[in-house]
């Protein structure tokens, strides 16, 4: 039996799909925004005021050329700015990738789907063949004719607003790098009255070691092994605690995974949701704290993290 293929709804399927893509791609990046504007701040793309700023663009932009896909206006014009702009973010990614070292989230779907640098860089070759094929077979594609100026000048105005207008940008939230925190008091409210395991821990007193993890992080995975084997040597008498982004409900698996990567079960643990997280951790993660009767004594990353200092500053 002969199948009939119906190019011109096929490929004006694949426009849709392609433009909801990019729509589905930059909301992500909206709740919550502060992993990207973090990202964007460690990899050197933008420095503190400008951050709030420059990822609510790059997200209407995202969510802006998805709608034209989906609308079908101009669509020549559409395609060369999405094809620059997957190229701009492929550069970045092989960036973050192979000079920056990180082998993390990308963040390209915000805090729901996890994706590294390399995955992320199949994907926007993906997008880019279908972009080809789309151009290669513009003359069977849906375009808007009427009045597509005035909708277009519509569009722009609405979808580069609408990330400022859905999560407005905070004057009064000011970031700063977790270097900065060296010689202050850990500022989170309840913190002298922490639960643990079900242990109330107060952490203002005494010397503690606490560790800023996300459970998905492969080199806060290697952090905790150490730290893991560390506390063993001790008689797991050693006061380090474990802070996870994220919540409870959504991180169960992934804890699990962590647990059986690093062998760490034992160090008392918290969830802290992204809006108390972040600013305490600072962009890059882990982030592990020497903390001396409240005050910051002093930052490491995994690499810095000397386990003879450890144990002469906890015991």
């Amino acid at each position: 039996m002969k199948i009939n293929f119906d190019k011109t709804f096929f490929f004006n399927a694949l426009r849709i799909i392609f433009g909801l893509f990019f729509i589905a791609s930059g909301f992500t990046k909206l709740y919550p925004i502060e992993p990207f504007e973090f990202q964007t701040v460690d990899t050197g793309l933008a420095n503190w005021t400008l951050v709030p700023f420059l990822t609510r663009i790059l997200i209407g932009l995202e969510v802006f050329l998805g709608v034209l896909f989906v609308v079908g206006i101009f669509l020549k014009q559409t395609r060369i700015v999405t094809a620059l702009l997957l190229l701009f973010f492929s550069v970045y990614l092989i960036y973050i990738r192979f000079v920056l070292g990180n082998t993390e989230d990308c963040g390209c779907f915000g805090v729901y789907l996890s994706m590294g640098p390399i995955p992320s860089l199949f994907k926007n070759i993906v997008l880019l063949l279908a972009l080809f094929f789309l151009h290669i077979n513009h003359s069977l594609l849906f375009e808007l004719k009427k009045f597509n100026k005035i909708v277009f000048s519509i569009l722009f105005v609405v979808f580069f607003a609408l990330p400022f207008i859905l999560n407005p940008v905070d004057r009064a939230k000011t970031y700063h790098m977790a270097d900065e925190k060296v010689g202050k008091p850990l500022e989170i409210n309840g913190f002298d009255n922490t639960i643990f395991n079900g242990d109330t821990i107060d952490l203002t007193k005494g010397n503690k070691l606490i560790c800023f993890f996300s459970p998905i992080c492969p080199v806060c995975k290697l952090a905790a092994q150490k730290l893991a084997i560390l506390e063993k040597q001790n008689d797991n008498k050693l006061p380090i605690y474990f802070v996870f982004w994220g919540t409870p409900e959504h991180s169960t698996e992934q804890l699990k995974a962590f647990w059986e990567k690093t062998n760490s079960q034992t160090i008392p643990f918290k969830y802290l949701e992204t809006k108390l997280f972040f600013p305490l951790s600072g962009p890059s993660l882990p982030a592990i704290y020497y903390v001396q009767d409240g005050i910051i004594k002093n930052k490491t990353a995994y690499r810095d993290l000397v386990p003879d200092e450890v144990v002469a500053f906890l015991k």
